[in-house]
């Protein structure tokens, strides 16, 4: 799409045409135009997937414990660091022919620059990460996402950014007041699914399919879009790429879930940041490349070939500043007992793996990893008999060993009902007594 950018807004809104405060030169202020195909209720919740794909990307620039705060509002120790706006659609019948994303993100703002409505509400990333911050960064970092964000929205919809709304929200789990707003697009809802029109309290417990607000009430349950009574209290965590702390992010799931794709556009904004990043892959995972991790749809990110764990640490210098593992569940034992020590020395560790076999048993060392890890994403893939969530692998060949190497020729994606290990692969040894060739592991 297009994107306009402004040095200065002297008639910046946020929701509800409440003025956006966004000065000359200290944020970025933009605005993208996007073209749909989609219905209107499929594009409305677009501000919440946007909302949490740029926290992300500023979570990965700065270090910083940047949090979503339903719809599109993003924090950083609870206070208003930028905001996400879907306006002004165009309709064709049922479809949005296109659509305005607004974005303002405060930058170099310092506690002088705000205005006195907005002191202690208000925070800038040079003020969260105590150090100047270059906009042109943070506009790089901010676009990417974006991209990879509409290209995921328009396969999966706001489904696809659910899990991990769940994990950056400061809304969840929080007592708050809501009040209706008659020109809502993502009203919240109740417990039960029904639209809730009075306002009232209750405490969040999740985001809806339609990506509502779901709530259970203390009284009435409610159904409104204003979080303006809530106020959030989230503790600071200032995790910059300065700080003697590391931390271990762990991304799982089943194959075809994307878990080296995300893994990839980590390290990419890691990069982006300018941040010493080392990146490894086992040996024996040769599908794509010899050297690179190569994702299924052929992204791919250079790497350094091991065979164990052990040799990690020999290739991470004092300035290494970010780990990037691909799978993990190849690398043996050894490999929290260095995540551990990298992290202790301050080290970002990022590690993708399977956390099932082909039985759908437990994957060592993937399960001692996720005990330890300050962060877990668990990744979905769409399962290839019935369409639904999937976090199972389903080998389709014949071959009983736990580690068979191979991709879409050996295994699918499964949801729960549709997996079964113990069901033979009628199929490949039907083609394979045609062929009169062997089927096993390669």
């Amino acid at each position: 799409g297009t994107v306009v950018l402004a040095d200065e807004q002297t008639g910046g809104r946020g929701r509800s045409g409440r003025t956006w405060f966004s000065p000359d030169g200290l944020g970025v202020w933009m605005s993208v135009l996007l073209e749909s195909g989609a219905s209107a209720e499929r594009l409305a919740p677009l501000s919440v997937a946007a909302a949490v794909a740029v926290a992300d990307a500023l979570r990965e620039l700065t270090g910083l414990d940047v949090r979503v705060k339903w719809p599109n509002d993003l924090l950083v120790g609870g206070r208003k660091l930028g905001g996400l706006l879907v306006e002004s659609m165009q309709t064709a019948g049922e479809k949005v022919v296109s659509a305005v994303l607004g974005i303002g993100l405060n930058v170099s703002l310092t506690e002088d620059d705000f205005p006195a409505e907005l002191a202690g509400a208000a925070t800038s990333l040079q003020l969260a990460w105590r150090r100047p911050v270059a906009r042109l960064d943070v506009l790089r970092a901010t676009l990417l996402a974006l991209e990879e964000c509409f290209e995921r929205y328009e396969r999966e919809g706001i489904a696809g950014f659910r899990e991990r709304w769940r994990e950056l929200s400061s809304t969840l789990g929080r007592e708050v007041t809501v009040a209706p707003s008659a020109a809502s697009t993502l009203p919240a809802q109740g417990a039960t699914g029904e639209r809730l029109d009075q306002s009232a309290t209750g405490t969040v417990i999740d985001l809806a399919e339609s990506g509502a607000l779901v709530i259970r009430g203390h009284h009435a349950e409610t159904h409104g879009d204003q979080l303006d009574t809530l106020r959030l209290e989230e503790p600071t965590m200032t995790h910059g790429r300065y700080d003697d702390t590391g931390w271990l992010e762990v991304i799982c799931g089943s194959m075809f879930s994307g878990k080296s794709e995300e893994l990839i556009r980590r390290l990419r904004r890691a990069k982006i940041a300018k941040q010493k990043v080392v990146v490894f892959k086992p040996r024996i995972d040769d599908r794509y490349d010899d050297e690179d991790i190569v994702t299924h749809d052929d992204r791919r990110i250079e790497s350094i070939r091991i065979d164990d764990a052990s040799e990690i640490e020999g290739f991470v210098g004092s300035d290494v500043q970010v780990v990037g593992i691909d799978e993990g569940q190849f690398l043996g034992p050894k490999l929290p007992e260095v995540c551990e020590e990298l992290a202790n020395r301050g080290v970002r560790v990022i590690v993708a793996g399977l956390d099932q076999d082909f039985m759908g048993r437990p994957f060592e060392p993937m399960p001692a990893l996720l005990a330890v890890a300050e962060y877990i994403t668990k990744t979905l893939a769409v399962c290839m008999q019935c369409g639904k969530p999937a976090n199972r692998t389903q080998r389709i060949t014949t071959s009983t060993e736990r580690v068979v190497v191979g991709a879409s020729e050996v295994y699918e994606a499964r949801c729960r009902h549709c997996f079964d290990p113990s069901e033979p692969a009628e199929h490949v040894l039907v083609e394979a007594a045609k062929d009169g060739r062997e089927v096993g592991a390669r």
